[in-house]
């Protein structure tokens, strides 16, 4: 576990280790001009995972995942809220991209079932409510609204009304009818409602992309981790797969559009994915699998276990320097 300030220290390794110019050249994302600051530069664009739309950002992409048992108390989920509440910080200034509440349902019988359900829906709500009420207090800062997804759960997911949903990788072929229900649902296109999925290898990851083109995928297991106690060092797929995933998916990217006889004729939704490395991602080595290629990381441990996540212990003259870049 790592204490106070988890989350400023994980971005702040990113930032100053990665390096902006590399980083954008990575990822296809110009830099923002000189004298042009990012709420101009950005305010009219929709939130980088948005299908519909995707805006730049020169520096890596952030997630961070719930623990598996956020759902299973009232104290758990009131622990859960506040550390996602403290990662955020005013106005999300620690420009976290991505919440995934990925909870286990462990409940035998249909009563409890239902009332983890609840739980869960009501979990999902309170954190939508947090960047809702950012957005009502600086609406020209709605780029900054990270985007909420419930893991495998997304009828808890609709009645919450969260931004999407984050799909097993052996349940894909399930995502056209999860697209389908929101779109009935809640009468959003499919292009605005967010789907994800991970993966383990550059095969799946490329069958699903050319299959359903969800928005990001969780790559990985990156380095030792908690979540996957059965795994090894000799199980692990490591801080490499990411970058080489996102570069097989570009590749594909570029030899369907060289195999088009008219670019426009190209479905939108094959934009490139966002590329996540996840599994024991720490502030120790979330910079290491941005330096082979992927577009950020995933954290789960490392912020909902520490004590003040995105506390304010980091130094001013760090901070100003890391909100520059965010």
């Amino acid at each position: 576990m790592i204490g106070v300030d988890a989350l400023l220290w994980i971005i702040t390794f990113l930032q100053l280790n990665v390096g902006c110019e590399a980083f954008s050249l990575q990822t296809n994302r110009p830099s923002p001009q000189p004298g042009i600051t990012k709420s101009t530069a950005l305010s009219d664009t929709r939130h980088p995972l948005s299908s519909s739309s995707w805006s730049s950002k020169p520096k890596p992409f952030l997630a961070i995942i719930t623990e598996t048992d956020a759902c299973d108390s009232k104290q758990r989920m009131e622990e859960t809220y506040v550390a996602i509440k403290h990662a955020l910080g005013e106005q999300n200034e620690n420009d976290v991209d991505l919440i995934s509440i990925r909870v286990i349902c462990q409940e035998e019988t249909d009563t409890n079932r239902m009332e983890f359900q609840e739980r869960l829906i009501e979990l999902t709500k309170s954190i939508m409510t947090l960047k809702e009420k950012d957005k009502d207090r600086r609406p020209e800062l709605e780029y900054k609204s990270c985007m909420v997804v419930v893991n495998d759960h997304f009828e808890a997911a609709i009645a919450a009304n969260a931004d999407g949903v984050h799909v097993k990788e052996k349940d894909t072929d399930n995502i056209p009818f999860i697209k389908e229900q929101f779109t009935k649902l809640t009468c959003r296109h499919q292009k605005d409602i967010v789907i994800g999925t991970s993966a383990h290898s550059i095969e799946s990851a490329l069958a699903n992309w050319k299959l359903y083109q969800p928005n990001y995928f969780f790559v990985g297991t990156c380095y030792l981790t908690q979540s996957h106690p059965e795994k090894d060092a000799r199980d692990l797929e490591g801080p490499t797969l990411p970058g080489i995933i996102k570069r097989a998916i570009k590749e594909e990217e570029i030899n369907v559009e060289e195999g088009s006889r008219e670019k426009s004729s190209l479905d939108e939704r094959r934009r490139q994915p966002i590329i996540f490395a996840i599994g024991g991602i720490g502030a120790e080595n979330c910079n290491e699998p941005v330096e082979l290629g992927a577009d950020g990381v995933a954290v789960i441990r490392s912020v909902m276990q520490a004590e003040n996540p995105g506390g304010d212990g980091i130094s001013d003259d760090s901070y100003n320097e890391l909100v520059v870049f965010i």
